[in-house]
């Protein structure tokens, strides 16, 4: 909040019944234009006062360039999710290779045991799941950052091209990677032209803050957990690639266990 503190004088005219003119002089000290502006007009005292136009903000300036430059309408589709778009949720996810326990049936009166590796080595994946058909999409980068995400984005968008007509309508967590992608991506007036095989073709939507497990992928990796990994002994890397692959090929096609 921009505030201009002023120590000086100034002059008040008050009209009197009798159309007299009476002149009162006033030492006020510490005023702000806003105040005088806003609290002495109501009283129907003419108060000579020079109103402070503060210059407008860099942010109000391109909005204004924006709007002169095109209309309001333009590019209005790419800002909205229509009903007919499909419903798509994406998500990353680390695999280690060491052993993860959790509970199992065993023999009563047995102690299992489960080997794990040494080490801290894990495989990861970048997935998309597309509601309608239950199909999984995953490609594996190097790490999780802005210009991975958009690479996993063209990847996916090459593999599985939308139907015609129709957008991914893709939901993506807070995570600081998908933040600044979407902002470098842009959308509607917005768009950034180096992004436009992105944006043509989708419409991302915002997760409430602090509430990933919501993302309907998450429960992808928790299938995966449970019936590939958990409980396993890999002797290698490799080994575990291997496994989740083999599983997220038999997903990587239309099937009612995800589409549910």
């Amino acid at each position: 909040m921009r505030k201009n503190i002023h120590s000086f004088t100034f002059f008040i005219t008050i009209p009197s019944e009798n159309l007299k003119i009476m002149y009162i002089y006033f030492a006020l000290f510490f005023v702000t234009p806003a105040t005088c502006n806003f609290f002495l007009p109501p009283l129907h005292w003419p108060i000579f006062f020079p109103r402070c136009k503060y210059p407008p903000s860099l942010r109000e300036v391109a909005r204004r360039r924006r709007d002169e430059r095109s209309p309001p309408q333009a590019d209005a589709a790419h800002n909205t999710t229509r009903l007919h778009d499909c419903p798509n949720y994406q998500d990353e996810v680390h695999f280690q290779a060491q052993t993860t326990v959790t509970a199992a049936w065993f023999k009563k009166g047995t102690d299992p045991k489960v080997k794990s590796l040494p080490g801290r080595s894990k495989v990861s994946y970048s997935g998309f799941l597309i509601q309608d058909s239950g199909m999984l999409f995953t490609c594996k980068p190097s790490r999780f950052n802005t210009s991975t995400t958009i690479e996993s984005l063209r990847s996916f968008l090459a593999t599985c091209p939308p139907p015609e007509g129709k957008k991914y309508a893709i939901v993506m967590d807070n995570a600081s990677w998908h933040k600044a992608a979407k902002k470098a991506i842009g959308s509607g007036r917005l768009r950034h032209p180096a992004f436009y095989d992105i944006s043509n073709y989708v419409v991302f939507i915002d997760m409430p803050p602090y509430s990933p497990d919501l993302n309907p992928i998450e429960q992808v990796w928790r299938v995966t957990r449970r019936e590939f990994t958990h409980n396993r002994f890999f002797k290698s890397i490799i080994v575990l690639e291997g496994t989740t692959d083999r599983a997220f090929a038999e997903w990587a096609k239309p099937n009612a266990q995800l589409q549910s």
